[in-house]
């Protein structure tokens, strides 16, 4: 029976690790990527305005540049969802995402090439039509991510706990069965005829 206590609780303890990682590696790991996504987005947004406040072109620049990190970052996210993600929605939302994001990209050349040329008006008609409202796609969709993987954290938290209460009752269950089968042995050796210990020699 304690081998058996042992052998049981040994396998739940091994889901109950295969359960923890998929909580903490993975699940985590999606969230923090969904929410990378929705910042970065909000950041470029608001860069893609900030062109527009002033006519310094190194500032400009500034702006630009960290547009650059910011697309770096959501490529970054995006790599880790493609790793983790396995729901047809997940994939479709990031198929969506990566879709709007390439179009933001494309835009933000034409922006940064019409400023260069001095087309201050053709770059904010650009921005206003293409950069902004895919940005707009791109903060819906990430939100959307963000709320599909919370939901995904909650029930991997609750297969956790789900999977520690069993392994619980399982070897409270086992343990109570083990002590009762002791008890009983004990009980079955003390009447024992005496002859039988001196069949075995236990009794001179």
């Amino acid at each position: 029976m304690l081998l058996a206590l042992l052998a049981i609780a040994l396998a739940r303890f091994i889901a109950i690790e295969q359960s923890n990682d998929i909580l903490v590696t993975r699940s985590w790991a999606k969230a923090d990527a969904a929410h990378t996504i929705s910042s970065m987005v909000r950041g470029n947004a608001r860069r893609t305005l900030e062109y527009f406040t002033t006519d310094d072109p190194a500032q400009r620049k500034v702006d630009a540049e960290r547009i650059a990190r910011n697309l770096a970052s959501i490529q970054l996210a995006q790599d880790v969802l493609d790793k983790y993600v396995t729901t047809s929605e997940g994939h479709a939302l990031i198929a969506k995402l990566r879709q709007q994001n390439d179009a933001f990209i494309l835009a933000n050349d034409a922006i940064i090439k019409a400023l260069a040329g001095n087309q201050r008006d053709v770059a904010l008609d650009i921005a206003r039509r293409d950069a902004l409202p895919t940005l707009d796609v791109m903060q819906s969709e990430a939100l959307e991510l963000v709320a599909l993987q919370r939901a995904i954290v909650e029930k991997s938290g609750a297969q956790t706990r789900d999977d520690i209460a069993f392994a619980k009752m399982l070897m409270s269950g086992i343990g109570a069965a083990a002590v009762l089968l002791g008890i009983g042995s004990v009980a079955c050796g003390q009447h024992r005829p005496v002859g039988a210990y001196r069949r075995t020699g236990r009794i001179a």
